[in-house]
């Protein structure tokens, strides 16, 4: 619709003097690896929108990576799915565990 008089256009028929939405447009950034360390790095973190959105996913090159950088991903992983086990297990979290978790953990390797 036509973005000054668009009858479909809700930020138009704001009363003047009102606070406008931000409609756009807008630009999220994410760069990612199959080894992204399973935390899903490469996506737009929690956020609103207030208007739709499209999101489109492009791959650009592949990333060559070396033994050492593959050394180094894979202890992240390791120290990061630790991380999440006691965050599941809730052992970070006045001494309680949640046993139920457990398969959840199993999925996450």
């Amino acid at each position: 619709t036509d973005p000054h008089k668009g009858s479909l256009n809700l930020a138009v028929k704001l009363p003047n003097g009102s606070l406008k939405p931000d409609l756009g447009p807008k630009t999220y950034i994410a760069y990612g690896f199959p080894q992204e360390l399973g935390r899903g790095d490469s996506v737009t973190k929690l956020h609103c929108d207030m208007s739709d959105a499209v999101n489109v996913l492009t791959h650009i090159a592949e990333v060559k990576l070396d033994s050492d950088q593959l050394t180094v991903i894979e202890k992240l992983k390791q120290k990061h799915l630790e991380q999440e086990k006691r965050e599941l297990l809730g052992d970070d979290q006045d001494g309680e565990t949640n046993v139920d978790m457990l398969n959840i953990i199993h999925l996450l390797q």
